[in-house]
């Protein structure tokens, strides 16, 4: 299973729209220290407070009833 081992399809997408700027980074860089969409979007989110982050979780497409979406923001 290709899927569970990168998880979410292996890919973040980084929005940027100040700079309009679109990059791609792989979740292997916090999938191996963080479980699901929102432990991934909290990390994220420490390194960026300005940031409004939307994660799905693992099971995603995956699992039927597994799906999941997170918000995550400072409040």
């Amino acid at each position: 299973m290709v899927m569970a081992m990168f998880g979410y399809t292996g890919r973040i997408l980084f929005v940027d729209l100040s700079s309009k700027t679109v990059k791609t980074e792989p979740t292997g860089k916090y999938a191996g220290d963080f479980l699901g969409g929102r432990g991934i979007a909290t990390r994220i989110l420490h390194e960026d407070p300005d940031a409004l982050i939307f994660m799905t979780g693992p099971l995603t497409s995956f699992v039927p009833s597994g799906s999941r979406m997170d918000v995550v923001a400072v409040s």
